[in-house]
């Protein structure tokens, strides 16, 4: 049961994903805008996920059943407010020229990520980020555990922390890009990193 329960979050969760980030150029093809509404959207993703990082612990301390009840619950209604939000009021700009997409196959996607050398290295390099990031994070919650044992305040104290930094880095992207192009933000990430 918790495997399929699971598998079929994730498939959700990445359907809807997929909408929420194919959402953002639909609403402006302005590049300045278009990064302040990225920026927006990391940033109110990762408060959220922080917050309800942060709070998880408190009140699953004792009794974890009911604190994880209580927890998914009020997480539950909260994404339900916020589609329906998205659906009630975000609208679509679509212009009158509208371009006739030509439909691209699975396998149609793979040859042009390997027929584009920076492609395939973007691809490649976004990939490695969320994996060694979710490694880095599991690792980083074991050792917490293992080292300062379960304490729902602890841990929270411990993600405010990860999440100021975070929150923080992402603050200051639309500063950084009126002082450097792209690539040298990039090329900056990966020396910070």
């Amino acid at each position: 049961f918790f495997g399929v329960a699971y598998l079929l979050w994730g498939m959700r969760y990445t359907i809807n994903d997929i909408s929420w980030w194919s959402m953002i150029p639909s609403l402006t093809s302005e590049a300045k805008p278009r990064d302040q509404l990225m920026t927006l959207v990391v940033l109110f993703a990762a408060l959220g996920a922080f917050i309800v990082a942060g709070l998880v612990p408190v009140f699953t301390t004792g009794n974890a059943v009911e604190g994880y009840r209580i927890s998914g619950i009020a997480v539950a209604l909260f994404f339900v407010i916020c589609q329906a939000a998205v659906l009630l009021f975000v609208k679509e700009n679509r212009d009158a020229d509208e371009v006739k997409k030509e439909k691209l196959s699975f396998i149609d996607m793979f040859k042009i990520v390997l027929g584009n050398k920076q492609l395939l290295w973007s691809v490649t390099s976004v990939f490695l980020f969320y994996l060694l990031s979710a490694i880095i994070n599991s690792l980083g919650m074991t050792f917490f555990y293992f080292e300062f044992g379960y304490a729902g305040d602890a841990m929270s104290t411990f993600i405010l922390f990860y999440a100021i930094g975070i929150i923080l880095g992402t603050a200051i992207y639309p500063l950084l890009t009126k002082k450097f192009v792209r690539a040298q933000l990039i090329r900056g990430s990966v020396y910070v990193m």
